[in-house]
């Protein structure tokens, strides 16, 4: 009889367990429904053994897949988003009590985004530092410590992924949702604008687009990725001497020259998105370019 007795307690426990987790299961279902109602995704309830899997595609190319499941640390909402070129610099944010494991990971410096808040609850790691502070204005770093003090998220040229654990309601998954398409729709390599520039035609290399835009040579504006670091860079073709002030000039600008027999090159230290500067930049290439005079430049 104790046997049997024990089968007995032991089959309840299961039936329980199992009754639990479908009505759990039904719970997520429900809510994931919603959310694919409201964001016009479709919904993959995932049978008697999977997970729910949402899946929104946007116009933009932007596919964001949200799935639900629970271990026995917790219960974990996960966004997986694939974006389009040229997509982000390597980036990984985590609390900072899961600071050892990213930094094993990713091997890379901590960088500050400037807000405290943020600043003292998530460590950031990356290759880029100041790309990757592009990508946390203030008011996205205020909702992600506010929002989000126990999320990870980590970011690349081609996915995002956001991991938050706890599953609470509809309205929880679609301030997830809205937070990976703000870092996927981002403009982290001013790159918008490049097609803002008198004249400009754009086009298309391996990751980042290039502005095209009219002088003695051809003049070429975007960014460009040197030793893991991205920096905006004007380059035209070299054709003479240049003016003794021609490295004054660049520097009011904030950025350096870099002369070769070919080429002359006007490069910032990151990314710059000032269209004034671009456009000064590419009107004192157009002066340099055509001979020695280079007269007044402002």
């Amino acid at each position: 009889m104790p046997a049997v007795t024990s089968l007995l307690i032991v089959g309840a426990g299961v039936a329980v367990a199992a009754f639990t987790a479908r009505g759990e299961k039904r719970r997520r279902t429900a809510i994931m429904r919603a959310v694919a109602e409201r964001r016009h995704g479709t919904l993959e309830p995932g049978g008697w053994f999977g997970n729910p899997l949402l899946e929104i595609t946007h116009g933009d190319g932007i596919e964001i897949r949200v799935s639900m499941w629970s271990t026995k640390h917790g219960r974990f909402t996960e966004y997986n988003a694939i974006i389009p070129a040229p997509g982000l610099p390597v980036c990984r944010v985590a609390p900072t009590g899961f600071t050892g494991r990213v930094g094993k990971v990713l091997g890379a410096q901590d960088i500050e985004v400037g807000l405290v808040a943020f600043d003292e609850t998530f460590v950031v790691k990356g290759d880029d530092p100041a790309v990757v502070r592009r990508l946390w204005p203030t008011a996205r770093a205020r909702d992600m410590a506010l929002a989000f003090r126990t999320s990870r998220i980590e970011c690349d040229a081609s996915t995002i992924k956001l991991l938050q654990p706890v599953i609470e309601s509809a309205e929880q998954i679609e301030s997830g949702i809205d937070l990976v398409l703000g870092l996927a729709r981002s403009d982290p390599f001013g790159l918008t604008v490049l097609g803002e520039l008198p004249e400009a035609k754009l086009r298309h290399g391996d990751r980042f687009v290039q502005a095209l835009l009219p002088g003695p040579s051809r003049i070429q504006i975007g960014p460009v990725e040197q030793g893991g670091i991205v920096r905006t860079c004007a380059r035209t073709a070299a054709i003479g001497p240049l003016p003794p002030d021609a490295v004054t000039s660049v520097s009011a600008l904030g950025a350096t020259l870099e002369t070769s027999d070919q080429e002359l090159t006007i490069s910032w230290p990151s990314v710059e998105d000032d269209p004034r500067r671009l456009t000064a930049a590419a009107e004192l290439l157009r002066r340099l370019a055509s001979g020695p005079s280079l007269g007044v430049f402002r």
